[in-house]
């Protein structure tokens, strides 16, 4: 995983609006390759967010770069490589002061 921070044509494939936040599954080209992280804007002081990779259609998923925030810090995660593959989905996931949230998959 990488930080997508100069990532090129950047754009949103999924996103929720979650308590006043937005959760964001984001993709751009890093290196020349496809890479997908999640984002939360307008985050507050003890969120997490992190990105979840199925490889199974969305049957189970897998946890990654999950971060906590702090005020005024990063507000994504790491990026991860994407594939063609059909059965392997993405999604953004945040944890608010409680409830856990997720964008819809992306395959």
């Amino acid at each position: 995983m990488v930080d997508p921070v100069n990532a090129t044509n950047k754009s949103n494939v999924q996103s929720a609006v979650v308590e006043g936040r937005t959760l964001e599954l984001r993709q751009g080209d890093i290196g020349g390759v496809q890479h997908a992280w999640a984002r939360l804007a307008d985050a507050h002081d003890g969120d997490a967010v992190w990105l979840e990779i199925s490889g199974d259609g969305g049957k189970t998923w897998i946890q990654c770069g999950r971060r906590s925030i702090q005020a005024g810090g990063r507000n994504y995660t790491d990026a991860q490589r994407t594939t063609s593959e059909a059965k392997v989905c993405m999604r953004a996931v945040a944890q608010l002061t409680g409830p856990r949230y997720e964008t819809a998959a992306w395959c």
